[in-house]
């Protein structure tokens, strides 16, 4: 699991991005991204975080030291649940959590908000679109909305550039024609003018 192995040191608020280190599901480090937000509740955590807790993991527990991914993930679900292991503890929250889930979240609201897929994919870490594609969800809505403004982006090309018609072959035949018999009909009349 990824949180557990974020160091302060693999942060980067400037650039906005974490390393995301070995072991990882795709057995390659690389950065991941993070928005504005993120960067906002990094500093609030660093602010609390006790300096003196002796590792430099970003997140441990109440004893101070690093999560387990199962301990991290129990975490996660005891606070954002409305159950946790089959007992009631919050009237409201999720139905259940999965920090994986969290990448399909990330890639469904990029395309959503129209990142291209070269995007999408660094960003997920993704080296194959099958693979990223799995994991972006697209709505109904938000595919017929992307549709529309496709097409209509196909009229408004068609209408720039001057049109053209689709003739069957012998109207093409009867234009050649008919231009080859205005073209004979034009050197017939200049012959006479010499």
């Amino acid at each position: 699991m990824l949180l557990k192995w974020i160091r302060i040191q693999d942060v980067d608020l400037d650039a906005r991005r974490l390393l995301v280190r070995l072991p990882n599901k795709g057995k390659r480090e690389r950065f991941a991204f993070f928005s504005e937000k993120t960067a906002r509740y990094w500093n609030e955590w660093m602010s609390e975080r006790d300096v003196h807790c002796g590792h430099d993991f970003v997140l441990y527990n109440d004893r101070g030291t690093p999560y387990t991914p199962e301990t991290l993930a129990n975490a996660f679900k005891r606070t954002l649940c409305k159950e946790f292991k089959g007992k009631q503890i919050h009237e409201v929250g999720l139905d259940k959590w999965s920090t994986h889930r969290l990448r399909h979240t990330m890639a469904s609201s990029l395309v959503a908000a129209g990142a291209d897929l070269a995007t999408v994919m660094a960003s997920g870490g993704w080296l194959d679109p099958d693979t990223m594609t799995g994991y972006a969800e697209v709505p109904v809505e938000l595919a017929r909305r992307g549709y529309d403004e496709a097409m209509r982006a196909v009229h408004e090309q068609k209408d720039a550039v001057p049109t053209t018609r689709t003739v069957s072959p012998e109207q093409l035949l009867d234009l050649w024609a008919a231009e080859e018999s205005e073209h004979s009909a034009s050197e017939h009349d200049s012959e006479r003018c010499v």
